[in-house]
């Protein structure tokens, strides 16, 4: 048989035409089922006897029915209105941005793997990482890290900048911290093993808590070397001092006193005036910018030494005021000093112990180098 040719088929009225060769068609047909081993539709779409497109391109404003392939190009968008569905795929590779509206859930439905919210937070599940996490800012109000914690900036001059841990919360340390750069906290840092300890640098100075409410400093060694504990501060206050230097600051006022000299604790304990004592009979003021009393517990005691140059016997100190308050002084050896040094140096002790609010005991003494 021949070409059937027919210019516009509208419908089937009558029975079933069968064509043996080509069908060609250039208006709008309406039939019921074509059954053909081959379609050529236009110039450049053929189509199988399974339906499946084997050459050419089909453009079209609509699709109906599934669209089924194992590979597909598309250089405009895809919108999905359901269920985007992949299986068996390993990886999606994307070279732009790509973006979730209700967020991304990673491993199984329930969001056990994790689920990222919109924002790019995890809102639901654990997120396990056996690599590094790189680029970009780790955030959050908790974290729990079963290994090593690990944060390198060797070269940061700043506690702002990049690689340095910056805290305003509470960190929670089971195992370690290894810190290359600087570290700002805003809160606390707390150790949860049983003796836990902070190391400044390999081999380095380190702080150990060895038992309960007791705290240790080491300059050396391990942290289990006794030998190498410089300082501890036990449960009940007492504090141990092993070997070293024991150095202490001195405040050097080169204006004499004379008649009523101020001496500023914030300035330290030991002060050396090295102008000679002026005056007579000299008040020493001994005052804080908190306040002597403010600073001090009933109970609390402190020692107060002021050193003076001195060129005249008749330059002495007698008397002191606490924050501006007279005090009774009791002197070493009955009285108070009635002349000073003729040349060298004098030195005046005060042991002030607090009694009550503005109530001191004051043990003085002088002590004369001439």
């Amino acid at each position: 048989m021949g070409i059937l040719a027919v210019d516009s088929i509208r419908s089937r009225t009558v029975a079933p035409v069968t064509v043996s060769d080509d069908l060609n068609v250039t208006g709008v047909s309406t039939v019921g089922v074509l059954t053909a081993t081959s379609v050529v539709v236009g110039s450049g779409v053929t189509v199988n006897a399974d339906g499946v497109i084997t050459s050419g391109i089909v453009t079209a404003t609509t699709f109906q029915g599934n669209v089924n392939g194992t590979t597909g190009t598309f250089s405009g968008d895809v919108s999905i209105g359901g269920t985007l569905t992949y299986e068996d795929v390993e990886r999606v590779d994307a070279t732009g941005l790509s973006t979730f509206r209700e967020g991304l859930n990673v491993g199984s439905p329930t969001g056990v793997g994790g689920t990222f919210n919109p924002q790019g937070d995890i809102s639901a599940g654990i997120g396990t990482f056996s690599g590094a996490i790189s680029g970009g800012a780790l955030s959050g109000t908790t974290g729990t890290f079963t290994g090593a914690v690990n944060i390198d900036d060797t070269t940061a001059s700043t506690s702002t900048s990049t690689g340095a841990l910056i805290v305003d919360g509470g960190v929670g340390i089971a195992k370690s911290l290894n810190v290359a750069g600087r570290v700002n906290l805003g809160g606390k840092v707390q150790f949860t093993v049983a003796s836990p300890q902070l190391e400044f640098n390999n081999g380095g100075p380190r702080l150990w808590s060895p038992a309960a409410n007791t705290f240790t400093i080491h300059t050396g060694g391990g942290f289990d070397s006794a030998s190498n504990e410089r300082l501890r501060i036990t449960s009940t206050g007492g504090l141990t001092l092993s070997n070293g230097e024991l150095i202490e600051k001195c405040y050097i006022n080169s204006t004499a006193w004379s008649t009523t000299g101020t001496i500023n604790l914030d300035n330290g304990m030991v002060q050396y005036n090295s102008a000679n004592l002026a005056g007579t009979t000299n008040t020493l003021d001994i005052i804080s910018s908190a306040g002597i009393n403010t600073s001090m517990a009933t109970g609390d005691m402190m020692s107060v030494t002021c050193i003076t140059a001195v060129n005249a016997t008749t330059a002495y100190v007698n008397n002191i005021t606490i924050d501006g308050i007279a005090a009774t002084e009791s002197w070493v050896g009955g009285s108070a000093p009635s002349d000073g040094g003729s040349s060298g140096v004098d030195t005046y002790a005060f042991n002030i112990i607090k009694t009550g609010s503005a109530t001191f005991v004051v043990i003085a003494n002088q002590v004369k180098t001439s």
